[in-house]
């Protein structure tokens, strides 16, 4: 089943999963502190208590869950702005891991709990970064039903919007952290498909591949429509 034009525009459209607007309340409520994270340096472990919760101030994040066989599945990748953790659950559902160098803002859990029970804007504000979370979930669902090029056009345009869901400017350069080995276990493709997609998308013109990490997008239009629609149709 295809993701309509309608649904990929909706989505695109949508500020990014878990991201808030909430830093200055909790600023001025909240006891919290700022770590650093060296490149593929753990942050936490599926199955671990969750102790805190967290706002990736600077880098990436990798959310991902392991198989029995030891098997790593990438469930999304956490930008600047965002928030993860989940309030809901005594454990984490999903480790995660820095890719490259990060700086993520730390609240511990059980004050934040306690906080919410006698501040009801707070407890609203948290309960709405709980449904971002619940957004996310259901985006995947909808990548899962696009073709290979739809789905890295998809990738890059997500890149593209800005976390908060802020206009981009015009001719962005995007940086691309994730390996493609990453990215390829993220979107459900191989990494050969992966690395041809990006070649073919860069050949239609939408963005310009300065290096293996950095792409200038030209057309945000145009790869809003390479994300809703298979790429060759396109030609």
């Amino acid at each position: 089943m295809k993701t309509s034009s309608a649904d990929a525009c909706r989505l695109a459209s949508r500020p990014r999963s878990g991201t808030s607007r909430l830093t200055g309340v909790f600023c001025g409520h909240l006891s919290q502190r700022t770590r650093r994270y060296c490149s593929r340096e753990l942050i936490c472990i599926e199955g671990e208590p969750i102790e805190f919760v967290f706002q990736v101030l600077e880098g990436t994040v990798k959310i991902y869950k392991t198989s029995m066989n030891g098997k790593r599945q990438v469930i999304r990748f956490i930008r600047r702005k965002q928030w993860f953790a989940d309030l809901t659950c005594d454990e984490h559902r999903n480790s995660a891991e820095a890719i490259g160098e990060a700086t993520l803002r730390l609240w511990r859990k059980c004050e934040l709990q306690a906080r919410m029970r006698t501040d009801p804007l707070l407890a609203s504000q948290m309960f709405e970064i709980a449904a971002q979370s619940q957004i996310s979930a259901e985006e995947r669902l909808l990548l899962e039903r696009r073709s290979a090029s739809e789905k890295v056009a998809a990738f890059l345009l997500d890149l593209v919007i800005q976390p908060d869901g802020e206009p981009v400017e015009s001719a962005p350069i995007i940086n691309i952290p994730m390996q493609r080995a990453d990215i390829a276990d993220y979107l459900g493709l191989s990494m050969e498909t992966v690395c041809r997609k990006i070649t073919e998308i860069s050949q239609s013109g939408a963005v310009d591949a300065l290096t293996a990490t950095q792409f200038k997008v030209n057309n945000v239009a145009a790869l809003r429509c390479l994300a809703s629609r298979d790429i060759v149709a396109a030609h």
